[in-house]
């Protein structure tokens, strides 16, 4: 069974419901991981309130990812567009990814 860990996020500062928001892109990861007969193995929030260059609860997703050998999935592709240096993050860890919202995969 393929194990998956959980990155969802929000941003505080521009929506109005960040709670439904991130029912949202959990319930994405769920259907994701349920289509692919995986099995969710952590699941890691980040609450952000403006740009920043650190994400504490990523690096946290991607250290479970490979303790587990699994896949990140994410909830919403559209931080990857936004910020290069999550981006980087994300690309520079080797950690296999997915994207629920974009199909979209990488590494």
């Amino acid at each position: 069974m393929k194990l998956y860990v959980a990155y969802l996020w929000t941003s505080t500062s521009r929506y109005g419901d960040a709670q439904a928001e991130l029912e949202e892109q959990r319930a994405a990861i769920v259907r994701f991981v349920a289509y692919n007969d995986g099995r969710i193995a952590g699941e890691y929030t980040e609450e952000d309130s403006s740009w920043r260059s650190t994400w504490p609860r990523l690096a946290e997703a991607i250290a479970r990812a490979k303790q587990v050998q699994g896949t990140l999935v994410i909830g919403k592709a559209d931080r990857l567009v936004h910020n290069a240096a999550f981006t980087k993050m994300l690309v520079d860890s080797k950690v296999e990814f997915v994207c629920c919202d974009n199909h979209l995969s990488t590494i």
